[in-house]
């Protein structure tokens, strides 16, 4: 008798996000729901390509323990074997983020052969249904008549950052923990942004690769690219869920983003982290872009500006930008003479200039208009066309 064993185990993605000064530590409990079934599942193999059709149905189908009886050479048999479970993971993008590892093994009896394949998953068969019945459910109550696919993509994408919140202790990665417990790390938002989005019928894929920011150093992360009227774009909904936590808050800093735009704190390779995934698409032409086009060509414009002005794009138009101090001057000076309670300029002249200047440029300017008070800021502007663009929000205007 021969007996062989292999432990074949593919990474586990551990993700990134961008954290504020002051981090809650998320901790929750994961209830698990396994399967029942106390023997393993035994199929019968003739060939090698039914041992093939055997593994992808039964990873498919989440099953743990698979005992496949065989007549047949032993030559290499573990190699082939490896190489049918990283097809039917390539093939299976869900299925490659839930897969954890397979621990296989073999005895051989002349040609009478027993295979034993005992595969791990961060989400069980019993979980997977309830993701896929609970994904239908929130799908019925978001989507509306009417939607086109932006606004779908658009309603999955708040759905998730206004339910969910990230944990920093990284227990929780599942779309499981993250529908029962409202906790979860990077897998757990892309899953999610794929499950409901494929059941939409709206092309999607997920993506993994590494991440940085001030905060973190560079981690492994995940998230999702969508094609929206021809065009991939990124949509990385964990980063678009502050930390800590803020109810009723979405931001919209990493939504479909071009590649160029999303390298600034994203990397990826071919094959992603795990080399098992297919080659990425490229995302080359800007949402932006694309929006204008539509606003241009088609009779549901009114829509298209809600989903510019939702996300903040309308400062990339010339009439909310300024590239120097005199045009920021004169721009905050409109706003003041027509009374406006607050407002925003997206400004891409020299960082130093308005750091030094900012202030008393706009005392000048209030006290010319004769208000009373306010408040101002700025952060960065990270759909801008360059890295310094800054967002100068005035607020709380008070006229005398």
């Amino acid at each position: 008798m021969r007996f062989l064993k292999l432990s074949f185990v593919i990474p586990f993605i551990i993700c990134s996000l961008i954290l504020s000064s002051s981090t809650t530590i998320y901790a929750a409990p994961l209830s698990r729901l396994y399967s029942t079934e106390a023997t393993a599942n035994t199929y019968k193999a003739v060939l090698l390509t039914d041992i093939e059709k055997i593994i992808q149905g039964s990873m498919a189908k989440r099953e743990n323990t698979v005992v496949i009886k065989y007549k047949g050479s032993t030559n290499k048999l573990l190699d082939v074997i490896s190489g049918y479970i990283s097809k039917a993971i390539e093939a299976d993008e869900y299925l490659n983020y839930s897969y954890r590892n397979v621990n296989m093994s073999y005895k051989a009896y002349g040609k009478d052969v027993t295979i034993t394949l005992k595969f791990s998953y961060y989400e069980s068969a019993l979980e997977m249904k309830y993701v896929d019945q609970k994904v239908k459910a929130i799908l019925t109550k978001i989507i509306k008549p009417g939607m086109n696919d932006h606004e779908k993509v658009k309603a999955v994408h708040d759905y998730l950052v206004l339910n969910l919140a990230y944990d920093t202790r990284l227990m929780n990665n599942s779309p499981y923990s993250a529908l029962t417990t409202g906790i979860t790390a990077c897998n757990g938002y892309a899953m999610l942004v794929y499950k409901m989005l494929k059941e939409l019928d709206i092309e999607v894929r997920l993506i993994s690769g590494t991440a940085s920011s001030q905060a973190f150093n560079t981690q492994n992360h995940a998230w999702n690219m969508v094609k929206l009227d021809g065009y991939w774009y990124h949509l990385d909904a964990t980063w678009d869920d502050p930390v800590p936590d803020e109810s009723g808050r979405v931001l919209y800093d990493y939504y479909l983003l071009t590649d160029k735009e999303i390298a600034k704190n994203h990397d990826w390779k071919t094959g992603g982290v795990n080399g098992e995934e297919k080659p990425y698409p490229v995302a080359s032409t800007s949402y932006f872009t694309l929006l204008q086009t539509k606003l241009a060509t088609v009779n549901e414009a009114n829509k298209y500006m809600e989903l510019m002005n939702a996300l903040e794009l309308q400062y990339l138009l010339p009439e909310y930008t300024a590239t120097n101090l005199t045009e920021l001057s004169e721009m905050i000076k409109y706003q003041f003479a027509n009374y406006k309670k607050d407002f925003s300029i997206r400004y891409t002249g020299k960082t130093n200039d308005l750091v030094s200047n900012l202030r008393q440029l706009i005392y000048k300017s209030a006290e010319e208009k004769k208000v009373r008070s306010w408040s101002f800021g700025s952060t960065p502007y990270i759909r801008g066309t360059t890295a310094n663009d800054q967002l100068i929000n005035i607020a709380d205007i008070v006229y005398q």
